[in-house]
């Protein structure tokens, strides 16, 4: 873990978003402590007003997001999640964070249609890094997931497919951030931004109300952006093509068409969610991509239970955001041109 590093209106680079201090007028007037831990396999990073008690309240929140993330991790074998997807078929949880997830992993489910479903982690776990499963793999483990395998009540889990298998990982980063800013409104720091790897979330009042400035990485140059968000508040996902493999001419990467256990043939590059919700951005991010371009926006014209905007590179490289989004975007460079969402 790095030594927290004090500054002041700098700008810091992300895995998949870029924050830049001051409003979308360019009012630099915020002072920020800035501090970079690492969990999760990603880069933290922690933004918050320079006052009494920034210190101790980063620690703190790096401490909520590493609890939270190895709560919701597979892969730490004291998580409920790893006894679930265990030789334990009928398991009860006091993990809060764990029913809240799944709350929320079944809301969207529902809105979705399945192109986001916690419950396809055989399915994951058949696409590990630089591996490109045989077709055999991947329908076993198709065999293996859904809705179906799994009964819900109250606490209690109970798996009705012993191989069947949770897998939060397009979830839990979003909620670790969610619960993260939830611990520092909790200590009073009046302002600030956490994130986690893509995920990013903001909160509070900056002095004289401005913006904090979200940029967009560009899918097609990940060095550079294509656009800013510009919020006060909420949350913000970005999934994209840009850590593609491919063998035979097959891409693999981290989202799935959980129809045919492969990678989606979609027509965008990139989608951000921006939402209320940490856990609801996250999952909902996989889920758009997955979907494409039209049925994203039918989801969204239909007033679904997690209301969200979005923007979205099309394989065409246009923008398109969605209505909600016009007034808090930005476009960036002459490289992409915006196009009216139908």
């Amino acid at each position: 873990m790095k030594n927290p590093v004090r500054n002041t209106l700098l700008a810091l680079a992300l895995s998949a978003l870029t924050i830049t201090f001051g409003g979308c007028a360019d009012k630099d007037t915020a002072a920020f402590s800035e501090y970079h831990f690492t969990g999760m396999g990603e880069n933290i990073n922690i933004l918050l007003a320079d006052c009494e008690g920034a210190d101790l309240a980063a620690r703190e929140c790096a401490r909520e997001i590493a609890a939270h993330g190895n709560a919701l991790s597979a892969d730490d074998p004291s998580s409920d999640v790893a006894a679930i997807n265990g030789e334990i078929n009928h398991f009860m949880t006091e993990d809060e964070t764990l029913m809240q997830v799944l709350a929320i992993s079944q809301t969207i489910t529902d809105i979705t249609g399945g192109a986001y479903d916690c419950t396809y982690g055989a399915l994951s776990e058949c696409w590990q890094p630089g591996v490109l499963p045989d077709d055999a793999a991947v329908s076993e483990a198709l065999s293996h997931s859904g809705r179906d395998k799994f009964s819900i009540s109250g606490k209690t889990i109970t798996k009705l497919d012993t191989a069947a298998k949770l897998d939060f990982s397009r979830l839990a980063p979003g909620m670790t951030v969610q619960k993260a800013v939830e611990s520092l409104n909790e200590a009073g720091i009046p302002y600030g931004i956490v994130s986690v790897g893509e995920n990013c979330g903001v909160f509070g009042t900056k002095p004289g109300g401005e913006t904090f400035k979200i940029g967009l990485r560009d899918p097609r140059d990940t060095d550079s952006v294509f656009g800013y968000l510009c919020i006060g508040s909420g949350f913000v996902s970005t999934v994209g093509d840009y850590q593609n493999g491919e063998e035979d001419g097959v891409k693999f990467h981290s989202i799935l068409d959980l129809t045919t256990g492969y990678p989606p043939e979609t027509d965008l590059d990139s989608v951000t969610v921006y939402a209320a919700n940490g856990a609801a951005a996250n999952a909902l991010s996989y889920a758009l991509y997955t979907m494409g371009l039209e049925d994203a926006l039918t989801l969204y014209e239909s007033d679904p239970a997690v209301l969200f905007e979005a923007v979205f590179i099309t394989e065409s490289g246009e923008v398109v955001v969605t209505p909600g989004a016009a007034d808090i975007f930005e476009l960036s460079g002459e490289k992409y041109m915006m196009k009216p969402a139908e």
